[in-house]
């Protein structure tokens, strides 16, 4: 996807080492965690039903309290809808703006809200990209301006108990399309990869063991 890479050097620059990793953990635990709560309590169609409401309660709240490792460089409240009918947790990372979303697929961008439309619309000018202008007669100003996320995922076809995907996808300013998606799962698994590993020399004691046995015989 065009500027996908600056997006991801923006997101790595923007970010806290380690708190892209604890938000994967923190979404793959609420799969786990919303399948074994639903499982152990209700029937299994009841908790089919129940289980995306108790997935969604521990994402946004769990968010929440994941600031709190993080202070003086991540922000997160619950904020109300229009109406008040309803809260989500939004996270500010110096110019990142993030709320999540469950999807089907990586390309769908959740329905239409007002408070993503609104957020959508700082606008998405943070990085002078083709394909993201701002709206008419908005005046930019850099140092005000953010870049709006959406932290999206998805269930397993073959295991509800964990996610398909989970990655930042970043929409046009009227939240219809994505510009920019970065892939958290593949980037975790990248990282994992590369990291080095850490080999402590071991000592023959066996080897050691039977040598002195067959002195001590002879």
């Amino acid at each position: 996807m065009p500027g996908s890479d600056q997006y991801g050097m923006l997101v790595e620059a923007t970010m806290p080492s380690g708190y892209l990793d604890d938000v994967v953990d923190l979404v793959v635990g609420a799969y786990a965690d919303a399948y074994q709560r639903c499982g152990d309590r209700y029937s299994p169609k009841v908790a089919a039903e129940l289980r995306p409401h108790e997935r969604r309660a521990i994402i946004e709240d769990g968010w929440l309290t994941l600031a709190n490792r993080y202070p003086g460089q991540v922000v997160a409240e619950s904020s109300p809808n229009r109406l008040g009918s309803a809260h989500h947790t939004v996270v500010q990372c110096g110019p990142v703006l993030l709320t999540a979303s469950k999807v089907d697929s990586p390309d769908d961008v959740p329905r239409s809200a007002l408070f993503r439309n609104t957020y959508a619309q700082r606008p998405q000018r943070v990085l002078d990209l083709p394909g993201i202008a701002p709206p008419d007669g908005y005046e930019i100003t850099y140092e005000a301006d953010g870049l709006y996320g959406l932290l999206i995922h998805s269930p397993s076809d073959d295991n509800p108990a964990a996610p398909s995907f989970v990655m930042l996808g970043f929409p046009d300013r009227h939240c219809t399309t994505y510009v920019a998606r970065i892939d958290l799962l593949a980037r975790r698994r990248m990282a994992q990869v590369a990291a080095p590993v850490d080999v402590q020399p071991v000592e023959p004691t066996l080897r050691r063991s039977i040598r002195a046995v067959g002195e001590a015989r002879g």
